[in-house]
């Protein structure tokens, strides 16, 4: 009897966990990456890793803007990244709240809602964006400047 309850134990046991498994599985946000985040910041600030950078991107959805911005001016800067520099761009207005331009073509922002050197900074990084080939980041800038906001 015994040799029979043991081995019916040790699937209870198991399945258990199993359970638990499934659980933690179907708690995970779809932005995570699987990867410690402070293994992926490593990679992009010392490695200039895109992959990661692109990982982290995704991971930062689930953030409040700007929370990885160092990581990502540093990945634009140190590895004059385009991506990078679009997605500090974006960081940036999203963080200081910039509404959008009514009826804007590529979804622009109004620049004057922002502080002089926020302001700046925001030009800077699409600039940036544009000259290292960021289809995107042209679009935007065309628009600025069709617009007037940007000289």
């Amino acid at each position: 009897m015994n040799r029979i309850l043991i081995p019916i134990f040790i699937l209870v046991l198991s399945s258990c966990g199993n359970q638990e498994t499934k659980k933690n599985e179907e708690a995970r946000s779809m932005n995570d990456p699987g990867i410690p985040i402070h293994v992926l910041i490593d990679s992009v600030e010392n490695h200039g890793s895109v992959h990661a950078f692109d990982l982290l991107e995704t991971a930062s959805l689930d953030c409040r803007p700007g929370g990885f911005l160092s990581t990502f001016m540093i990945m634009a800067d140190k590895y004059n990244n385009a991506s990078a520099s679009m997605t500090v761009y974006y960081q940036l207005v999203l963080m200081y709240d910039a509404p959008l331009i009514k009826d804007s073509e590529n979804g622009i922002y109004v620049l004057d809602s922002l502080n002089n050197d926020t302001k700046k900074m925001v030009i800077r990084y699409l600039i940036k964006a544009d000259s290292l080939g960021n289809e995107e980041a042209s679009k935007h800038l065309k628009e600025y400047k069709q617009n007037r906001i940007i000289k």
